[in-house]
């Protein structure tokens, strides 16, 4: 029984001063199972009583005067007046709001913050999972790679306040187009991943809910006069036909959204090997034409422009060429499109404007009234 209270308890855990005195302590402590507190603080009360331990620090989930439950950091030690009187005294602060701030950083290391939903590390470890299991019961796995078509121009027409909304709005019609069972996670931006859950049908299974995902995100966004249309592109890729390891079926998925994208928005593709191929194909090429300039790899193959009426030479059109050093020479029809969607046309532009200015001058310098367009 508890014989004296300090004053400051009743701060704490708001009872009236006095309340605690001849009572036993361990009434007010959590008594569910899953964190066993009782047993445990009666464990240490009394190991404490008889002296087998010399003191404990401890926490334990205890009730307040409203019914509310609040996390007290508990330190016993034993009296140390006449040995003779059997007895404790125990120190508490309140560590809630620690303890609320430290759960909620363990949150973020798992959670996406805007959505809720899983993140990277956790939606790998799902798909691991569902892998074994999928082995184990001879099923299937489907990794699905979602991106929001055209997300960036919301971003820039309306505000990222506007973008998150719609983040946020699209991951909840995810969790709907999908099982319980099944993991949704944003990884990145406006990337997001379904781990669909073994299953014998996966394959078609996988076609079914990409299509119903299609279907729920082409219902416009927010109230009838502010509407907002968006579409978006899936990529999948199967366990055990694709890959056997998560990092792999997220690549693959990811190299079919891809496909997906440059195909046409608002659609899903499966992986295909073809498209691994395709994609590491152009990954090299992007490498590559980014030092294509400091290499002297490129290239002006200068075209005539001729005047039919006097059949004379006015100039010259100026095509950008590159090349290869392994897969020879590159014609615009490739390189330039490559350039743009990238982001290295600026790149390509400065140089190939650079090095027909000064043929231009080398043309005007020898006499020659030429022109290059």
């Amino acid at each position: 029984m508890t014989r004296f209270e300090s004053p400051a308890a009743a701060g704490v855990l708001g009872y009236p001063a006095g309340y605690l005195v001849g009572r036993n302590p361990l009434q007010t402590i959590h008594p569910l199972h899953p964190l066993r507190d009782v047993r445990e603080a009666r464990a240490a009360f009394r190991a404490l009583v008889a002296r087998d331990q010399r003191g404990f620090t401890a926490q334990y989930r205890v009730r307040r005067a409203n019914g509310a439950w609040t996390r007290l950091e508990v330190a016993g030690q034993n009296l140390p007046a006449d040995p003779r009187v059997r007895g404790v005294v125990l120190e508490s602060r309140d560590v809630s709001q620690a303890r609320g701030a430290a759960d909620y950083a363990r949150y973020l290391a798992t959670h996406d913050a805007l959505t809720g939903l899983p993140n990277r590390s956790p939606m790998l470890d799902r798909i691991g999972q569902a892998v074994a299991r999928a082995h184990r019961d001879h099923q299937h796995v489907a990794v699905m790679a979602i991106d929001i078509d055209w997300f960036r121009m919301v971003n820039e027409t309306r505000g990222h306040a506007a973008g998150d909304t719609l983040l946020r709005q699209v991951s909840e019609r995810l969790r709907q187009a999908t099982r319980d069972i099944d993991t949704v996670a944003r990884v990145s931006g406006d990337l997001f991943v379904v781990v669909l859950l073994p299953a014998v049908e996966a394959p078609g299974l996988a076609g079914k809910v990409a299509e119903r995902i299609l279907a729920d995100l082409r219902r416009p966004f927010g109230a009838s006069d502010r509407e907002r249309h968006v579409s978006v592109s899936i990529g999948m890729s199967l366990y055990p036909q694709d890959a056997t390891g998560a990092e792999d079926l997220l690549e693959y998925a990811g190299a079919a959204l891809h496909a997906a994208k440059t195909e046409g928005t608002g659609d899903y593709r499966f992986f295909r090997p073809w498209i691994d191929r395709e994609i590491r194909e152009r990954m090299a090429l992007e490498g590559g034409l980014r030092r294509a300039a400091e290499r002297g790899e490129l290239v002006l193959h200068y075209q005539p422009k001729v005047d039919l009426a006097t059949h004379r030479v006015r100039g010259a059109e100026a095509p950008v060429r590159w090349r290869h050093p392994e897969l020879g020479l590159i014609q615009p029809s490739r390189c330039i499109p490559l350039a743009e969607e990238t982001g290295l046309i600026m790149l390509l532009g400065e140089w190939v404007l650079r090095a027909a200015c000064t043929q231009l001058r080398g043309w005007r310098d020898a006499g020659l009234d030429l022109n290059i367009s």
